[in-house]
């Protein structure tokens, strides 16, 4: 199995709320994704968690809520990712995730990939099929959606599977040099 190193920062959701109550290197998802419509709570639960107690809880309370991790830039060392986390629910919600695809400036959605929909009564890993990045995209961010029910999330990752087509790219770190520079 190739070496596919953690990417996301507070995957597992341990860290305390920063000093504008916000979960650090996580926001609640504002942009439409998925239809019908967003409504809903995310928060920290410091008292539950898959592997260790710290988790987030989603509670939606229109079709869907979700949070998303900060935007990476896409990891040039593959070109197949996927999302994954773990996901409870005492209530038999649907936990599902996503990629989103943005442009250079973050500020463009490209695509949405999601996985299935889950129902999840205990901790369960909540996955999806690899996908490569739209062609123009500099930026991803793994979103954890709620469906039906209050939620837990947990243990967050993008995992880079094997690339499709092994690829040598030269990078220098110098102003002036990019993919497209001379």
């Amino acid at each position: 199995m190739p070496f596919s190193p953690r990417t996301l920062g507070n995957a597992d959701f341990t860290l305390p709320l920063d000093r504008k109550k916000r979960i650090p290197l996580w926001n609640e998802e504002s942009a439409a994704l998925l239809p019908p419509t967003r409504a809903g709570l995310i928060a920290l639960d410091s008292a539950k968690g898959h592997a260790q107690p710290g988790s987030v809880l989603a509670v939606p309370t229109g079709g869907w809520c979700a949070t998303s991790s900060i935007n990476y830039p896409v990891p040039m060392w593959s070109d197949q990712f996927r999302a994954e986390a773990f996901a409870q629910s005492g209530t038999g919600a649907v936990a599902q995730v996503a990629l989103v695809w943005s442009d250079d400036s973050a500020q463009n959605i490209l695509r949405v990939d999601t996985g299935p929909e889950v129902n999840v009564a205990e901790w369960r890993r909540v996955t999806m099929p690899a996908a490569a990045p739209p062609e123009g995209a500099k930026t991803v961010r793994v979103a954890l959606i709620a469906r039906g029910g209050p939620l837990n999330f947990d243990d967050a990752d993008l995992v880079a599977e094997p690339p499709q087509t092994p690829t040598v790219r030269v990078l220098t770190n110098q102003a002036g040099y990019g993919e497209r520079d001379p």
